[in-house]
């Protein structure tokens, strides 16, 4: 596509980068002092959950809870070339990397988790390895005042998308490094039933898609401020911005989006089994769960609105496993078919 390879040499080797660096972005505290958590969430979003973890558990947990926030696919890639000895007690990741994890015995048991017991079992791995704090999710996303510039509305369906009219104005993120571009191809694939079509469809709206970016969020912050029309992105940021000031507009597609878990798991090994249990047990009470609803998500708990949803999505479904078994093989059918141009 026209700007696309050339943006993706500078971009793919970006992670590789990051897994060096990101070695010493913990400091120099000594893991026996200090909770280490790698997360898949959004930055800003993963560092107010800590700072209100180490508020709410200070007299608990005893020591300092540190994240470390990375692109879904980085994460996974640190993750794997860490292991078995993974420099974090605690993983938030989705659940093709959940699953993964889990097959690769790199997860810690936590069953009965106490606050999780009034939670819905869906919610829960019935053996303890992974708890879902709440519904991932992605959305269309538009600048207000360029639309309005432009005479134009919001489109309401994915073939809206097509519209030659888009051409260089849509921004998605790359199933390379983000979680949530995982979840756009499986919601896609699985939404035209055959696969066959589904990727037709990938290459038709790849014709208007000036460039694919590093992170699921950054399609947010670009619209926000007006550098390109359109962007399917992660739900996380849009409360946050919107809040702030920001012209943005966003819609569900027709058709419905994929809808994946916010896990939480221990990992295998952890020096701090006892601080990290408490931190589980705590993201399922209450309070925890309504800090983490702010954000937009749709939490696991009952009875706590989301910040961004006033009622249930509608959700394409699919299955986690056949995404999980399948990301490598569809991360190489999209290489092929958009990295090669």
């Amino acid at each position: 596509m026209n700007t696309a390879t050339a943006h993706y040499a500078k971009m793919v080797a970006r992670p590789v980068l990051g897994l060096l660096a990101g070695a010493f972005l913990f400091g120099s505290v000594s893991a026996a002092q200090e909770v280490r958590i790698y997360s898949m969430l959004a930055k800003e979003v993963q560092d107010d959950i800590t700072k209100f973890l180490n508020k709410e558990l200070a007299g608990e947990v005893g020591m300092p809870i540190k994240s470390l926030a990375l692109s879904t696919g980085e994460m996974h890639a640190r993750i794997m070339a860490e292991a078995p000895r993974i420099g974090a007690d605690l993983v938030i990741h989705l659940p093709w990397g959940v699953l993964k994890m889990v097959k690769a015995g790199l997860t810690e048991a936590y069953p009965n988790a106490p606050a999780w017991k009034d939670i819905d079992a869906r919610y829960k791995e019935p053996n303890g390895h992974y708890y879902d704090l709440g519904t991932f999710s992605y959305v269309l996303v538009g600048n207000k005042d360029r639309l309005k510039e432009k005479g134009y509305k919001m489109p309401q369906s994915y073939f809206d998308l097509l519209d030659p009219k888009w051409k260089g104005e849509i921004l998605l993120p790359s199933p390379v490094t983000s979680g949530t571009a995982t979840m756009i191809n499986a919601s896609i694939l699985s939404l035209f039933k055959d696969e066959d079509a589904g990727w037709s469809f990938l290459e038709h709206l790849d014709k208007n898609v000036h460039q694919y970016t590093k992170s699921g969020n950054t399609p947010t912050t670009l619209v926000a401020r007006g550098e390109f029309l359109l962007g399917l992105t992660s739900d996380e940021n849009v409360p946050r911005l919107i809040k702030e000031g920001y012209p943005l507009l966003w819609t569900i597609p027709r058709e419905g989006v994929g809808a994946e878990g916010n896990m939480v798991l221990i990992v295998k090994g952890t020096k701090q089994l006892k601080a990290a249990k408490k931190i589980v047990n705590f993201m399922g009470t209450e309070k925890f769960q309504r800090h983490f609803a702010k954000y937009g998500y749709l939490v696991a708990r009952k009875g706590i609105p989301s910040a961004l949803y006033k009622s249930k999505p509608k959700f394409i479904e699919y299955d986690y496993e056949w995404a999980a078994d399948n990301r490598d093989r569809i991360l190489k059918i999209w290489k092929k078919r958009f990295l090669t141009r």
